[in-house]
């Protein structure tokens, strides 16, 4: 009888490339959901899925927000007619689950930071260290939510449905993410401390910063319609502003084209958000996410 080896410790694009199939290894995690014998694993890289070989769902339920090792035959997901992988999924025979941290009985005592604190380096910062950040909320998207303080913006994506609105005031704890457009707080937990008028926009494009790209923040800027559609519960603009043209998007039940005829002159306030995790520079993609149809007041 032989010990059992080290184990491989796959990296994101090992993972979900499938390069590792029928390997002995170990992926590190918090397990933020679980359907029957399946978790979804917060990795370093991202969510996955793993199928528990030999695992029951109460056993694992009870270790759901939990940080994880788990150590096993990895085996990869993939279409037999194909051959394709299925990005995303793995499983793992006859795992062994150690468990690294638990999660903390009061969410809230976490300890708080800054947005801009969450960009500066901390030597004692962990990939899966809660933080708790207060802020303002300045809008609310599906999923995704948007929180400035002092002047920063933050995106926060809550773990269960909320009822928050812009403008409410917030304690947001969650896992920060700082390699997108902006910092973001995944698998988060919010509770409403109060509400408050909306912080005032700052002008776009900044002719005193113009290299300035402020993701998830709030900004004004006056645009030509060049188009307008309807797409699922959100009206799209289409807008040129100089040279640039970018697309705005309000959920609402008005018919915007009754009110907004094309090569309209138009000022907007919004959010600015930059589309994806990649930001190389001010000439990035990005999209203005409007509270209301009172955020398109009509110049022309």
């Amino acid at each position: 009888r032989g010990e059992l080896p080290e184990p491989a410790r796959p990296n994101w694009n090992q993972l979900i490339s499938g390069s590792l199939d029928s390997q002995y290894a170990e992926v590190r995690g918090i397990i933020t959901a679980v359907s029957s014998n399946t978790v979804t694993l917060l990795t370093d890289g991202g969510k996955i899925n793993v199928q528990m070989h030999n695992t029951g769902e109460n056993t694992l339920r009870r270790l759901q927000n939990t940080l994880v090792r788990i150590r096993g035959l990895l085996l990869a997901e993939w279409d037999p007619l194909t051959r394709q992988v299925r990005v995303g999924e793995i499983k793992i025979h006859n795992p062994v689950i150690e468990v690294e941290q638990l999660p903390a009985v009061e969410p809230f005592s976490a300890p708080g930071k800054t947005i801009a604190d969450l960009l500066r380096f901390d030597l004692h910062a962990s990939g899966f260290q809660r933080v708790k950040v207060s802020g303002q909320v300045v809008h609310v998207g599906s999923g995704e939510i948007f929180l400035m303080q002092a002047g920063k913006g933050l995106r926060f994506r809550p773990v269960a449905a909320t009822d928050l609105q812009p403008g409410d005031l917030v304690d947001v704890v969650g896992i920060p993410d700082v390699s997108g457009p902006s910092p973001l707080l995944h698998e988060a937990v919010v509770r409403k401390t109060g509400s408050a008028p909306l912080p005032a926009p700052r002008p776009w494009p900044d002719t005193n910063n113009p290299t300035a790209v402020p993701d998830a923040d709030r900004i004004q800027t006056e645009a030509r319609l060049i188009g307008l559609h309807h797409t699922g519960p959100d009206w799209v603009l289409e807008l040129q502003t100089g040279l640039r043209t970018y697309r705005a998007l309000v959920n609402t039940t008005e018919n915007l084209a009754n009110d907004l005829p094309l090569d309209s002159r138009l000022r907007l306030v919004g959010v600015y958000a930059t589309p994806g995790q990649d930001q190389k520079s001010n000439l990035a993609a990005f999209e203005l996410l409007l509270n209301s149809p009172r955020d398109i007041p009509l110049l022309e």
